[in-house]
């Protein structure tokens, strides 16, 4: 099974981590991630606007990178991959 990323979630681990822990340590995490064989998606075509129409749906009740997630996992591809299942990965 493949894990796969939004382009948007590292943006904010980043500055989440950062609020709590040094520089050094979250450039360690940071980087730890981005070479991790996690397929990262980017934003780009309907996942932007997919992303922005789960944004208004929640409106304030979630991240803007949740929106973005929540978009990728219903995106037909990415939802056959999953098979209704999601991964917790601690850091």
């Amino acid at each position: 099974m493949k894990d796969y990323l939004c382009e948007v979630n590292p943006t904010e681990f980043y500055y989440k981590t950062a609020e709590k822990l040094s520089i050094d340590v979250v450039d360690m995490r940071y980087e730890a991630v981005r070479n991790s064989p996690i397929i990262q998606v980017p934003v780009e075509g309907e996942l932007a606007r997919d992303g922005a129409k789960v944004k208004l749906k929640y409106r304030g009740k979630i991240p803007p990178a949740d929106a973005y997630l929540i978009a990728l996992t219903t995106d037909s591809r990415i939802k056959e991959i999953l098979k209704d299942r999601c991964k917790l990965f601690e850091i």
